[in-house]
């Protein structure tokens, strides 16, 4: 995927939005390296995200490649949501840690800091409850879901290809068949 992709700018716009996020508001993030409470389900993501999953992939040297593909083929424990729940994990997430970091969708680079949207005509507001358990966030801080799936969707049109929302799981598969 081109560095100047509206997608990769996007990603890039995300990221600096959450580092700024949990700068300020770092006493009350408990979200690091090794939590992976919200990475327990099977996302899907615009087709555009898995382009730049599958370039990322494939940009590895062949090494790398075969040590992913080796780590996605083992047997993941059932570990636990954000609720406490048990749940699969994501099918990118071994020992706690993403294997696809560096190419992770907007949804994985946005967990943990506030999360606004409109429904009904009323703001909504949600935040990863292992985040800001003696505090609040201030609501002008958080990231507009709404507008971020808004540019997300502009950035998919732009490649003129199908919207149809792809599984992580079925990238993973598609990446290991291709590989192995």
């Amino acid at each position: 995927m081109d560095i100047n992709s509206p997608i990769v700018a996007l990603q890039k716009n995300v990221d600096q939005f959450c580092e700024s996020f949990e700068k300020k508001y770092s006493k009350e993030m408990t979200c690091k390296k090794g939590c992976s409470a919200c990475c327990h389900q099977d996302l899907s993501v615009f087709p555009i995200e898995a382009d730049v999953i599958r370039q990322w992939f494939q940009n590895q040297p062949d090494n790398l490649k075969s040590e992913l593909i080796a780590t996605w083929k083992l047997d993941q424990a059932t570990g636990a949501d954000t609720s406490g729940h048990p749940a699969q994990p994501c099918s990118f997430l071994y020992k706690n840690a993403c294997t696809i970091y560096a190419a992770r969708p907007m949804i994985c680079r946005s967990q943990g800091v506030a999360l606004k949207w409109v429904e009904n005509e009323s703001p909504q507001y949600d935040v990863c409850p292992l985040n800001f358990t003696d505090g609040d966030f201030d609501k002008q801080d958080a990231l507009d879901i709404d507008r971020l799936q808004t540019l997300q969707s502009i950035a998919q049109v732009s490649t003129k290809a199908t919207s149809e929302r792809v599984k992580l799981s079925q990238i993973k598969q598609e990446l290991g068949q291709k590989n192995s």
